[in-house]
């Protein structure tokens, strides 16, 4: 006995985007609307930049995420090559490290040993332009890198791309947690930097996070297996201990229904609610964990 459904806890994984997305779907439309425009509609108009900042878990990467998923259809319908990367910075050890993940996802003809990054950009740049395609590179986590990093990979990325006279073939989703690593970039990188397209996301509610758990506990659990109290229990407590933080009310439903398992329960009760928080520490975050190893 189970209350998941079957394939019910992958839907309550960091990774899963779900069909829609309530309360960011306004932004969803945006920045599709805009990266449609520079990259289908007018392709290579203009180079698309779009900055996203916002605490963990207000949902910048799974709305990127959504974003990548409906241009990559809407540019198969109108037969443009497009092609997306979504990078989380804190995962790369090193500039060349992200280049290697960009081309290794992009351009998996390119050979990637035996090059500068310099070289290996200039290389991604004529790979496009000789073969009429399209990238959208999304920079997840932008500021732990400038601050560990330096600033001159954003520097070469956009100086690369804009060298060539001619069809703009890259665009960017830039994603911080706050601006502040913008007032420590160089004149000269600020000044090819420039997002045309800002959104600050705030901290979700408990109204919004019921919202958003009504939703997914529909995807992942078994009808009757969490009632409109429990959810709302969850919700309170994300948005009063866990900071508005998302990703933290789907991890106490993900271990509250674990706990429900564990002791034969039909039903995701208060209790393994509670359980859940005290297994659960709202203050370490998953990218806060790996940026210690």
């Amino acid at each position: 006995m189970t209350v998941f459904r079957e394939g019910g806890i992958a839907k309550l994984d960091f990774e899963y985007v779900p069909p829609r997305l309530p309360h960011r779907e306004e932004y969803v439309s945006q920045i599709l609307g805009f990266l449609k425009k520079v990259m289908v509609d007018e392709p290579g108009s203009t180079s698309g930049r779009v900055l996203v900042v916002g605490r963990s878990g207000t949902g910048k990467t799974v709305t990127a995420r959504r974003v990548e998923e409906e241009l990559l259809r809407v540019s198969s319908r109108s037969g443009v090559d497009v092609r997306c990367v979504h990078v989380n910075c804190r995962m790369v050890g090193s500039e060349f490290a992200l280049i290697q993940s960009i081309l290794r996802a992009s351009a998996p003809e390119l050979p990637l040993r035996g090059y500068s990054p310099l070289e290996l950009l200039n290389a991604l740049r004529d790979y496009l332009e000789d073969g009429d395609r399209y990238l959208l590179v999304v920079l997840d986590e932008l500021d732990y890198f400038v601050r560990v990093r330096g600033e001159d990979l954003l520097y070469e990325f956009t100086r690369v791309m804009d060298a060539k006279p001619g069809r703009q073939r890259m665009s960017f989703i830039f994603i911080a947690r706050s601006e502040e690593f913008i007032d420590e970039l160089s004149p000269a990188t600020l000044a090819r930097f420039r997002p045309q397209l800002r959104f600050r996301f705030k901290p979700y509610k408990a109204e919004e996070l019921f919202d958003i758990l009504s939703e997914r506990v529909e995807e992942a659990f078994v009808d009757g297996a969490v009632s409109e109290e429990v959810i709302r229990f969850v919700a309170k407590n994300a948005a009063e201990f866990g900071y508005g933080d998302a990703r933290y009310a789907i991890q106490l439903l993900l271990v509250a229904g674990l706990a429900a398992d564990r002791d034969g329960s039909r039903e995701v009760l208060p209790e393994h609610v509670r359980e859940a928080q005290e297994a659960t520490d709202p203050r370490v975050r998953e990218e806060d964990i790996l940026s210690l190893s």
